[in-house]
């Protein structure tokens, strides 16, 4: 059967939507090398119940990857701004990428989305660490409005029972 006129434009819409890099996702992350540190920063907004974050970062060949997960006590239904700043050591010339992905979740869990974003990195050779340094994240800092509410991240939401649920909403 021959493909129709129809069928062939979905092929194409697809195709050029799995090719164009959404800017969109890389709104509010951006970047600086000085000292031999590279300063990333991520604006962002979460869920009101995020209360902590945790950063992760390895080198695969000329990629640096940064890994954020906004670390939540529950859902709630609100959304704030956070801010988190991440120091890396280690950067040599040779990395030419940097690939942050961030998601949320709950403690214990898998992220529950997880967007990437790529931008291109340039340090300059003069600026650089000793190629045979290893890429090293030495500091992690976030701030945000749900950071504030003081419900500790080690302690996950325990489930409701179905009978709970219903004299709450009565």
């Amino acid at each position: 059967m021959a493909p129709t006129l129809r069928s062939l434009a979905v092929v194409v819409l697809v195709t050029l939507a799995a090719t164009v890099p959404a800017a969109a996702q890389c709104e509010g992350i951006s970047w600086e090398f000085s000292s031999g540190l590279l300063h990333v920063r991520h604006d962002a907004r979460y869920n009101c119940a995020v209360r902590a974050f945790d950063h992760a970062v390895r080198l695969v060949d000329q990629i640096l990857i940064v890994d954020e997960y906004a670390i939540a006590a529950g859902f709630a239904d609100c959304i704030c701004d956070y801010r988190t700043d991440v120091v890396i050591a280690g950067i040599d010339p040779t990395v030419t990428t940097l690939r942050f992905g961030f998601g949320e979740r709950l403690v214990g869990e898998p992220p529950v989305s997880w967007t990437v974003c790529e931008l291109p990195l340039t340090i300059a050779a003069n600026d650089a660490a000793d190629s045979a340094t290893t890429v090293t994240l030495v500091e992690s800092r976030s701030s945000g409005c749900g950071m504030a509410a003081g419900v500790p991240v080690e302690e996950p939401v325990p489930p409701i029972s179905w009978d709970r649920f219903k004299l709450t909403y009565r």
